[in-house]
């Protein structure tokens, strides 16, 4: 089978062409036609089409060919595989009903969720006419359910932080260190950067950041923003706040470049609210 890395590869791909409704307003798009019913409501075809783009994808929705995204919600619950919000991961399948009674209304993909939190972060089709990421909270006119589909493996996205220990870079005056992160305003999401001078003299450190999702190429140099420069004291830790320190959002790539002086250990901390 596939893993949740595979599919969310394929639909990230699909917001880098930038696809839209061909006229505005039509329905129509490369899924209606690929799915043989064009000019329909097609957010369901364009989840299908993502899993039929990758060997052995059709068997993680039950081999479903379907523009009804309750088709695919009944047969994840003939099979057991409905969660609750607070276990859904990336590459989810998140279901919608916009508070009419049950009905479903609406499909896309998990990209990224804090466990327990009631927000997630998706890529959807046909959301005002495009394929685009949105941010969806639970709510009465927003009720969510969640698809577990059968991935080989468990595979985190580039956004999602894994814990200190386990989540550190080093930057050096030859290799700059490029640190993923993901913040948010409205639901009070943090992420912190922790800069640790090895060296017995001072070291000032560059940052640069660059608006994605961690999954631009590195050497995507003319993306990259100057934010602020630091001088960081012998053996000594800077902290950063990605948020209220350098004052980005969403989700985003920083660059750490050392300019003089020693080698920096780099510690992304978990999003925190």
């Amino acid at each position: 089978m596939p893993t949740e890395q595979d599919i969310l590869d394929v639909a990230r791909g699909e917001l880098n062409l930038g696809v839209y409704e061909v006229p505005p307003g039509s329905n129509k798009t490369k899924y209606g036609k690929w799915f043989g019913a064009d000019g329909v409501p097609w957010c369901s075809e364009f989840v299908v089409w993502v899993y039929y783009q990758v060997f052995g994808g059709p068997a993680l929705i039950y081999n479903l060919h379907t523009y009804y995204s309750g088709d695919i919600k009944e047969a994840a619950q003939r099979v057991g595989a409905l969660i609750p919000i607070g276990q859904a991961l990336p590459g989810d399948i998140v279901i919608f009903d916009w508070g009419d009674g049950g009905i479903t209304d609406h499909i896309g993909f998990v990209e990224f969720h804090t466990p327990g939190s009631t927000t997630v972060y998706t890529i959807e089709g046909n959301t005002e006419n495009i394929v685009a990421r949105r941010v969806r909270t639970q709510g009465p006119k927003c009720v969510m359910w969640f698809v577990r589909p059968a991935y080989s493996k468990i595979v985190i996205p580039k956004i999602v932080i894994e814990d200190e220990e386990d989540d550190m870079v080093e930057a050096t005056i030859d290799k700059a260190a490029i640190i993923p992160s993901w913040t948010d305003s409205r639901t009070g999401q943090h992420c912190d950067l922790a800069m640790s001078n090895q060296a017995a003299m001072d070291t000032v450190v560059k940052l640069f950041f660059r608006r994605d999702n961690g999954d631009m190429p590195d050497n995507a140099d003319d993306k990259w923003t100057k934010a602020h420069t630091y001088t960081i004291g012998p053996e000594n830790t800077k902290r950063i706040d990605v948020l209220n320190d350098l004052g980005v959002e969403g989700g985003a790539s920083i660059k750490v470049q050392v300019l003089s002086g020693g080698a920096v250990d780099i510690y992304r901390n978990n999003p925190r609210k």
